[in-house]
């Protein structure tokens, strides 16, 4: 199975629960895990440009924001059993998380989708799409919020 995974998480408060049942899913792996969070500044830049607003507070605190859901994570999976620690970092989540994944040697990305559809995916983008495309390994995509069993390269993994 795998050695290491790399699971992407964001600062909302429902990436407790993702991380709590990435965890539940995987401990049977006795994997690594690496938690990542990417802290997008280019939208803050922008928008503090025009407003005469110096983004660097802005940014230190999403830094910390972020620092503080990894955080969380990694006692999650530490209280799972598992070997943990995260990463943060700035810029786009995509290109981010795919240059960690090389970057650790990962062996594969576990991550949640949130099933927006229409409008919502079409404005905001799918994060866990671009990794599809863009990995190098193996990407497991946990549907979130959790309905039912999802399918996997693994075979089906039941909801935890």
């Amino acid at each position: 199975m795998f050695k290491t995974i790399l699971v992407p998480i964001d600062d909302s408060e429902g990436s407790r629960d993702v991380a709590g049942a990435i965890c539940k899913m995987v401990a049977d792996w006795r994997c690594r895990v690496i938690f990542v969070n990417v802290v997008d500044t280019a939208p803050i830049i922008a928008a503090t440009s025009e407003a005469f607003v110096d983004p660097k507070g802005v940014i230190d605190e999403m830094r910390r924001v972020a620092t503080r859901a990894l955080s969380e994570a990694v006692e999650i999976a530490k209280s799972s059993g598992l070997e943990a620690e995260y990463v943060v970092r700035e810029g786009n989540a995509i290109d981010e998380i795919v240059n960690v994944s090389q970057e650790r040697g990962v062996d594969a990305i576990v991550m949640a989708s949130h099933g927006r559809h229409g409008l919502a995916r079409a404005l905001l983008g799918s994060v866990t799409e671009g990794v599809l495309r863009k990995a190098d390994v193996p990407v497991v995509v946990v549907r979130w919020p959790q309905r039912h069993a999802v399918a996997s390269p693994v075979g089906e993994v039941p909801a935890p």
